[in-house]
């Protein structure tokens, strides 16, 4: 008896087809406009609080990376858990680039005295040169003469040959070994970078370059010494102006990213500094050891069951 049945065709319902159809479109549009509208309510959010000033969220952490050891103009050791807790200013100098380095030291002087009644900055140098080029002593002599120097203020160094890498990496300052092909002169790194009270850095990757600025309103002052008939373009005049003053825009943006940072952010600092020196490896550790611990059962689940079957098959002879 032939117990298998021939092949039917799948009855249809139009309608049902149909009715599903339109569900799914609807169902469609109704997610599309809701992730839209959120979209721009996020948006919306996002642009208020860029106009009070809040700066790009992260271009990094130090919080995980602080145990390289640097050792400051005061003869002290310190590695970079001396950020915990504390809004920063952080830069790159060097002995050998006198000028270039007082004109970064000034704006950093520039930011302390704005912000002495409302949050005292912590303002932090660190040496291009290795130890062994400027020794400790040379290097505190000239912090002293560019004016890095106060209660607040730490200039580092190091010998370490990761301490390069760290600095261009980690914090984000660029490359302190960089040479100009042409000159062979060493090129200090334009970079003032701002820390928050987590230990993120704060602003965008270009910010702030105030060598850059300063020669941008010097070259434009050039530029139109030479012709005075550019301002004779409102297009290139509206931009020359902007050329004109670099340096302030970009200070002003800078104080206004430092105020909404102390003004809208706040931070447990007690509990980020427990958490950001607790065991880093705690958790690694767990993850590992119940990989372990999941081996060594089933190891001893696999020897019980062989005993079972060398156990079945002695009684069964």
């Amino acid at each position: 008896m032939n117990l298998q049945q021939p092949y039917q065709p799948a009855e249809r319902d139009p309608v049902a087809i149909r009715r599903t159809v339109i569900i799914l479109i609807l169902l469609m549009l109704i997610g599309g406009f809701f992730i839209v509208y959120k979209y721009r309510e996020k948006m919306g959010e996002e642009h208020v609080e860029n106009q009070k000033g809040r700066p790009v969220m992260s271009l990094g952490s130090v919080g995980a990376k602080t145990n390289i050891r640097v050792l400051s103009t005061d003869g002290e050791v310190y590695d970079f858990t001396l950020l915990e807790g504390k809004l920063s200013l952080i830069t790159v100098i060097s002995a050998n680039l006198p000028e270039q380095s007082k004109l970064i030291v000034n704006e950093m002087k520039k930011a302390q005295a704005h912000f002495s009644e409302k949050e005292q900055l912590q303002l932090v140098c660190i040496s291009a040169d290795t130890l062994k080029s400027v020794p400790r002593e040379q290097l505190a002599g000239f912090a002293q003469d560019i004016g890095a120097e106060g209660d607040n203020w730490h200039v580092l160094a190091s010998d370490s040959e990761e301490f390069g890498g760290y600095v261009k990496n980690v914090l984000k300052l660029g490359m302190i070994s960089r040479v100009d092909k042409e000159t062979k002169k060493s090129i200090l790194p334009d970079f003032l970078r701002i820390v928050d009270h987590s230990m993120r850095i704060r602003g965008e990757i270009d910010d702030y370059k105030f060598i850059f600025y300063h020669a941008i309103e010097e070259r434009t002052r050039e530029d139109l010494k030479e012709n005075p008939s550019l301002l004779e373009n409102e297009e290139v005049k509206q931009n020359l102006q902007r050329y004109q003053n670099a340096v302030s825009v970009n200070r002003e943006k800078m104080f206004k990213n430092i105020d909404y940072i102390i003004d809208y952010e706040q931070t447990d600092v007690a509990a980020f500094k427990d958490a950001n020196r607790s065991n880093r490896y705690h958790f690694p550790l767990i993850v590992f050891s119940g990989f372990i611990l999941f081996i060594l059962i089933m190891g001893y689940r696999l020897k019980r069951q062989r005993r079972k079957e060398e156990i079945a098959n002695n009684q069964n002879k």
